[in-house]
């Protein structure tokens, strides 16, 4: 089979099937910005990281001096030198590894986000099948309404039921018209953004085969957190290089030589310039400011994982409540539709029941099925909601 067949035979399975979710979360990692903003932002940070761990540059100086001794020949004297700042080994790196930590905190923080951003989609994946869901299963009532609306037109023109009786047929029917309508629009809708959000340009269909299951309780395992303890750490270790790096009475050396062109002589220069950082307070203020600065980051992490578990806490009941309602509406409805409904139906074909009592029967199965539909879609925000907080990629 050539390619050209190939490409076409999947575009027609694509087109049956329609896209599921690990389809579209391929198009996010591809196609997002945030993810290739993030590989820009690494890029960055690793050309920072070897600009500040880089050697200083040479120094070249010059200057010209006239000379006008009283006793000798006049004339120009000249001066060039070259002079360098080295730093010590450990001091050398000590700022590639403060530098080198610091980038890793940014990145692994950059990371939380691309993994809410997936969660995002995954849940919006779920919001727009849900939509569709309901859309089909209405749709599937108001061509049973119509079937019975034609039948009860015939019984009308052979005066089986009152005028009264087909209008409020006729006026239920009008309003699912108008109820599909909405729920169209709505899936339609939802379906378009989540195309959108994905990257996504044509108006592919969604396969809605591949949803989470409902759970009373989701297994996190033990990464919850991971990715804000491991930044925190980072971070703290990044300032502990620093307070180390403070501590140092001698962090660089300083070379320099020149030629020197008299009127009367040459003169070469070697030397070497070493700063005394114990004769200043100035790297001792630098080593308590970054102590001070190790205390809040400590403090900020202890903060930040008791935000993150009353979130987590919060989310896992919002699940655990909507799981509950979702199997106690099911058991309704499938109460409803096996026991009270037939009911109401027979005796409304048999004439011991009016059309309200028939339509006000099916108007509360339709109420369950909307409630249910809601229920499940605000069980997913909360299992989605739940992922990002405890920073893991959901999976089924």
């Amino acid at each position: 089979m050539s390619k050209k067949y190939l490409f076409l035979y999947f575009c027609t399975l694509n087109m049956a099937f329609g896209l599921n979710l690990d389809e579209i979360l391929i198009s996010v990692e591809k196609n997002s910005a945030l993810a290739k903003s993030l590989k820009y932002k690494k890029s960055s940070l690793d050309a920072l990281s070897k600009s500040e761990s880089s050697s200083e540059p040479i120094a070249i100086s010059a200057t010209s001096t006239r000379a006008n001794p009283l006793y000798t020949k006049q004339g120009m004297e000249y001066e060039i030198g070259i002079s360098k700042m080295i730093k010590m080994l450990q001091s050398q790196n000590l700022d590639e590894n403060i530098a080198r930590l610091s980038n890793e905190a940014t990145l692994i923080e950059e990371e939380i986000g691309i993994i809410e951003f997936e969660n995002r989609v995954k849940n919006l994946y779920h919001q727009s099948c849900m939509d569709i869901k309901q859309y089909n299963s209405f749709q599937q009532e108001v061509q049973a309404f119509d079937k019975l609306y034609t039948k009860k037109q015939k019984a009308y023109k052979l005066g089986d039921i009152s005028k009264l009786e087909l209008m409020q047929l006729e006026m239920q029917k009008s309003e699912m018209r108008r109820a599909l309508e909405e729920k169209e629009a709505k899936q339609k809708t939802s379906r378009e953004l989540l195309l959108n959000l994905a990257y996504i340009k044509d108006k592919s269909s969604l396969s809605c085969k591949d949803l989470y299951p409902l759970k009373s309780k989701i297994e996190l395992g033990d990464k919850v957190f991971a990715l804000t303890n491991e930044a925190n750490s980072k971070r703290i270790a990044s300032n502990l290089e620093s307070i180390t790096k403070y501590t140092q009475d001698i962090d660089s050396i300083e070379l320099h030589s020149s030629y020197t062109s008299e009127l009367e002589q040459d003169k070469y220069s070697i030397g070497v310039s070493i700063p005394l950082n114990f004769t200043s307070h100035k790297n001792e203020y630098k080593k308590v400011s970054a102590m001070y600065q190790n205390s809040e980051l400590e403090l900020k992490k202890e903060h930040d994982i008791k935000e993150l578990m009353s979130g987590l806490e919060r989310f896992y009941y919002d699940l655990k409540i909507e799981y509950l309602k979702s199997i106690s509406i099911e058991k309704n409805i499938l109460y409803y539709k096996n026991q009270l409904l037939p009911l109401t139906q027979k005796s409304y074909e048999f004439g011991h029941s009016s059309a309200m009592e028939y339509l006000m029967a099916k108007e509360k199965l339709y109420t369950l099925e909307n409630e249910l539909y809601e229920t499940q879609k605000r069980y997913y925000e909360a299992v989605f909601n739940l992922y990002s907080i405890a920073q893991v990629r959901g999976s089924r």
